[in-house]
């Protein structure tokens, strides 16, 4: 009786009373199971590691902003962190390349003095390239217009228009047909005005220069202006618009025919150099010269 005892004890003691392949099972599964961690997770692993470096792109903020100044714009380009080195980079306007300074491992510099757009791109040893685009269109490159507005009295009077830096008065001038340069006269305020020039003239033809304030200049001829009453008769009564052909009727009304009329009328073209050099009234110097009664006594 006591050794079938010891027996049974001997038998729990050694797992007899196990099921038989309850350890070998459970070996079997934590071995399949390390079999994962050491094979698969690293084949895992590595392989995304060589996709990120085969089509990792470059990152960048491209950012042009206008310095007010309608001369230039201020061109940032910053990178953005990455594993892969910078292989190429690359800055063209309008298809020609231009060159950006490096300021700092991630950041280039450039000033744009001219409109166009601006093409940017950068290029990792992988052979991925990214591009950028920026508009760049606040420089003023655009003389101003200048337009013929009317002709009293042997003052021609123009518009002129700068719809970005503006007008600069100081460089407004006209030339007329003997290559005389003539001032513009001035405005009331005693300045000169920049949407608006005078020229007192009695030439035929008149070339109008005007300049914005970056310096790009316009110059435009006007022609025909003796036809619009510029020939140094009296057409204190007229008010021609540039451009119109004159009415032949009002034109033969003021026209005489005898000698004396004819020098009338030249007295009265000297009279109106002179006015114009001492900025008297044209009105009562046309008035005295070329009354008819006066022209008739004489």
């Amino acid at each position: 009786m006591r050794e079938s005892q010891l027996e049974t004890e001997l038998q729990t003691e050694n797992g007899a009373g196990r099921r038989p392949g309850t350890r070998s099972s459970g070996r079997r599964v934590r071995g399949r199971v390390r079999s994962i961690w050491w094979y698969i997770v690293p084949f895992v692993l590595i392989n995304a590691v060589i996709f990120y470096f085969m089509t990792a792109q470059p990152d960048f903020t491209l950012q042009a902003v206008d310095n007010g100044d309608y001369k230039t714009e201020d061109v940032t380009v910053t990178l953005k962190r990455s594993l892969l080195p910078l292989k190429s980079f690359t800055a063209k306007l309008d298809d020609e390349e231009i060159t950006m300074d490096k300021v700092s491992a991630h950041e280039y510099r450039t000033v744009i003095k001219n409109n166009g757009t601006l093409e940017v791109s950068a290029e990792f040893p992988n052979g991925m390239i990214r591009t950028q685009y920026a508009s760049i269109s606040a420089i003023d490159d655009v003389p101003p217009t200048i337009t013929g507005q009317e002709i009293v009295k042997n003052v021609f009077t123009v518009s002129l228009e700068d719809t970005q830096s503006g007008v600069n008065p100081a460089s407004v001038y006209a030339v007329d047909a003997d290559g005389k340069r003539i001032a513009p006269m001035a405005s009331g305020t005693g300045k000169q005005d920049s949407s608006e020039a005078r020229f007192q003239t009695q030439s035929d033809s008149l070339e109008v220069h005007a300049s914005d304030q970056c310096g790009n200049e316009a110059v435009v001829s006007f022609d025909g202006l003796t036809a619009l009453g510029n020939g140094g008769t009296d057409r204190s009564s007229d008010y021609n618009t540039y451009g119109e052909e004159e009415s032949e009727s009002s034109s033969s009304s003021k026209s005489s025919t005898n000698n004396t009329s004819s020098k009338s009328t030249s007295s009265k073209s000297t009279s109106l150099k002179n006015t114009s050099s001492k900025n008297t009234s044209s009105k009562n110097t046309s008035s005295k010269n070329t009354s008819p009664k006066k022209s008739s006594s004489s």
